[in-house]
């Protein structure tokens, strides 16, 4: 792992994390979940819309 994370005081985070953040964020910012799907590679609609259909836009 980076020690950076140890150096600002931060929590080490698994890689992963950034893979749910970005999706998050971008649905956060008005993207569609098809947009979000194709991002990702998800085979289908539902698997996206299971995972982040908790996630809605930010006013």
């Amino acid at each position: 792992m980076c020690s950076y994370p140890k150096k600002s005081e931060l929590p080490s985070l698994p890689i992963h994390s950034t893979r749910h953040t970005h999706p998050v964020l971008q649905l956060e910012a008005g993207a569609s979940m098809k947009y979000i799907q194709e991002r990702l590679g998800h085979g289908s609609m539902q698997i996206t819309a299971d995972v982040y259909s908790h996630i809605r836009k930010k006013n």
